[in-house]
């Protein structure tokens, strides 16, 4: 919480080693994101479920393994504070197959990459080419 806001929230630990927050995107249907990231080559790892009144939830590792999970919204939304120092500001994805990540997160989000550099410094930005998610 900051300024009374929620900007993060606490997760489950959903793999052997090092702890990890998995970055929560916002979806419209948990069950139809699940049907598309299986689609795209990925694997759920909790089912879609009903956490309380709050939304629903799932978690899901990409192809090439990074885990992640969606939040389809109802009474609570999702971060209420954004853009502002003490606020979530930036994801990062670790992953041994740039390019196959590209193609995953395309067809499950719809998002565009983009890779700057070459080599060891290499980097890619994932944006947002609209406002969509599955179902």
């Amino acid at each position: 919480m900051l300024r009374d806001k929620p900007v993060d929230g606490p997760g489950l630990q959903m793999n052997p080693g090092p702890p990890v927050s998995p970055t929560s995107i916002s979806v419209e249907s948990a069950d139809a994101t699940a049907a598309v990231v299986t689609a795209a080559g990925g694997a759920v790892i909790v089912p879609p479920m009903d956490v309380l009144d709050a939304g629903r939830m799932a978690v899901f590792t990409d192809p090439v393994g990074a885990i992640f999970s969606v939040w389809q919204p109802r009474a609570h939304k999702g971060a209420g504070l954004v853009g502002k120092a003490g606020a979530l500001c930036w994801n990062e994805l670790m992953t041994t197959d740039v390019e196959q990540s590209k193609v995953c997160y395309a067809k499950v989000f719809g998002w565009s990459a983009e890779t700057q550099g070459e080599g060891p410094g290499q980097y890619t930005e994932f944006r947002m080419r609209a406002a969509r998610s599955p179902g």
